[in-house]
């Protein structure tokens, strides 16, 4: 038999699933939250992220706070892409106070879980000096993990740190192979690049 805490976190959770179905007319992505924010069940994992994408997204609600809470719910329970969001809040200062720091401790956190985006965009913070973090050997090490798992803008950066000697030594070879595969992913800033510069 379930606890009366256990009950009410469950009870809670089925509750604020209905409210973020934007399917059900009585969709209330505010009551969604309420409800969400008390209970700790695993489902969460994923639905407090997406409901906090909903909010995000939609002209409907300018309530940054409360999609905050949703990336933090499900980043706290070890979502790597919610980790992102949290991030970009802070990253933003969106639903939070800005603090580059703290964008970049949960960038790191979902690029150690293996989040691709998240390897390249905590390198890039690393390597840009207007975040205040001036750390260009753990970027490159990140950018290149991103590069290395095909994520066009992480090619696409690594191909001009090579090409500019930008915290690694000048090699146009290894510029020329990143941006190249910049532009087979997709890259079109990589193809102006390459046109500019080869």
């Amino acid at each position: 038999m379930l606890s009366q805490c256990d009950a009410d976190s469950e009870v809670n959770y089925y509750l604020g699933h209905i409210y973020a179905n934007q399917e059900y007319e009585g969709f209330d992505p505010m009551l969604a939250h309420d409800y969400f924010m008390d209970s700790e069940e695993e489902a969460l994992f994923e639905e407090a992220n997406e409901l906090g994408k909903i909010i995000y997204s939609s002209d409907d609600y300018d309530e940054p706070n409360v999609a905050f809470d949703c990336f933090m719910k499900s980043a706290s329970m070890g979502n790597d892409r919610a980790m992102c969001n949290v991030a970009m809040c802070y990253l933003d200062g969106y639903g939070v106070e800005q603090d580059f720091e703290s964008a970049a401790k949960y960038y790191k956190q979902a690029a150690d879980l293996g989040n691709v985006k998240a390897m390249y965009r905590y390198g890039d913070m690393c390597l840009n000096a207007d975040y205040g973090m001036s750390n260009a050997i753990e970027g490159i090490d990140y950018i290149t993990r991103a590069a290395y798992k095909g994520y066009a803008d992480a090619q696409y950066s690594l191909g001009t740190c090579y090409n500019e000697g930008y915290a690694v030594s000048v090699d146009k070879v290894s510029a020329r192979m990143w941006l190249e595969r910049a532009v087979q992913n997709g890259s079109e800033e990589a193809q102006d690049y390459l046109d500019k510069n080869f």
